[in-house]
């Protein structure tokens, strides 16, 4: 349902946090996104590298865990699929 609301959108950029094997990364790319992908796993990173190149789509792939990333633009599609519960700390600060 989102992807379908999206292909209805002007392409943007998309950010997509804990993007595991990239699916969600590759499909945003496939509308026409320019996608960041952040992966905390060099598995599944490598892992996004090869099914983009697969789909003949680029998809900007950052290893690194997402609660040290620092976004440096402002995104227009932002995706979090799965990612809070690996999250170590679930208590909010006060």
């Amino acid at each position: 349902m989102l992807l379908e609301a999206l292909s209805n959108r002007q392409p943007g950029l998309a950010l997509d946090l804990g993007s595991g094997e990239g699916i969600d990364a590759i499909r945003l790319a496939r509308l026409g996104y320019q996608v960041d992908a952040i992966e905390g796993s060099a598995v599944g990173a490598e892992k996004i590298e090869k099914f983009a190149r697969g789909a003949r789509t680029r998809v900007n792939v950052m290893h690194m865990d997402a609660q040290d990333f620092q976004p440096t633009k402002q995104y227009d599609v932002i995706i979090c699929n799965g990612l809070l519960h690996y999250i170590e700390n679930k208590a909010l600060s006060t």
